[in-house]
């Protein structure tokens, strides 16, 4: 297998990425089979999802068709990765450079097209909303500028803690939104309650372990429009801080305990 530092296997792209096919490993199944079905060197391709917890598939776009394949063959799949989506909006000033995450201006471009994206073929999508817990008191205490490292160390963790394809956005003062197609509420809540952990093991000089965050999850299939989604995450994030804050709910936990 070939390598170098300009190639990425197929399963480090970013969903929605454009990317050229470099290389197709020979020894592994499947190899013929996947060049009939077109993908082979040279071809560009869009990775639509890429699913290693749920029913480990991959489905790309090539040329007008979707295709989908076990995800363990991707990788075997060196690409080029032609233009992200990431650095182009980054480039469009899209970008929160306190965090390095995408901003809310790049969020009410992607979250639609995304969304578009995973109703046309009928994969899950979640999304996380995250809340840091008594920001004001931290701010209060420690100063503004010490403020603005809690944020950025948790944009951070965050980026650095999800998968490649999943996109983290700084939502608004200190709220982040976190993108995961692919994964269904019951994933991406076990993400977040592991996120939530990490959070509380930052140790930012010179205060040490202030961050405790809380944290909304929903998602689809049944699927609504976007804006419902977003109205139903935040009622999930604001039942974990009325729960006590420092933990992590989702939209039917609170229906259900509400229904209680």
């Amino acid at each position: 297998m070939i390598s170098g530092k300009n190639f990425l296997s197929l399963k480090e792209l970013y969903i929605g990425e454009t990317a050229e096919i470099v290389y197709i490993d020979r020894n592994i199944p499947l190899a013929k089979k996947l060049r009939d079905m077109g993908v082979r060197e040279g071809v560009l391709i869009e990775l639509i999802s890429f699913d290693p917890l749920l029913n480990k598939k991959v489905v790309l776009k090539v040329a007008d068709s979707y295709l989908a394949f076990d995800a363990e063959i991707a990788e075997f799949i060196r690409v080029r990765p032609i233009r992200s989506w990431y650095n182009f909006y980054k480039e469009q000033a899209f970008y929160d450079s306190l965090t390095g995450c995408l901003n809310k201006n790049a969020a009410s471009l992607v979250l639609p097209a995304e969304y578009e994206k995973v109703t046309n073929i009928k994969i899950p999508l979640s999304i996380i909303l995250i809340d840091i817990d008594d920001f004001k008191k931290i701010n209060d205490l420690y100063g503004h500028a010490f403020g603005d490292r809690v944020l950025s160390e948790l944009g951070s963790m965050l980026r650095k803690n999800v998968r490649r394809t999943d996109i983290v956005f700084r939502w608004g003062g200190e709220e982040f939104l976190i993108l995961m197609k692919g994964l269904n509420v019951e994933s991406s809540y076990v993400v977040t309650e592991r996120l939530r952990e990490c959070a509380q093991c930052l140790d930012i000089p010179p205060h040490g372990k202030v961050i405790k965050i809380s944290a909304g999850v929903d998602g689809v299939p049944p699927y609504v429009p976007m804006n419902e989604l977003i109205e139903r995450v935040d009622k999930a994030l604001y039942a974990a801080k009325s729960r006590g804050k420092n933990r992590v709910c989702t939209f039917f936990w609170k229906m259900s305990h509400e229904a209680t």
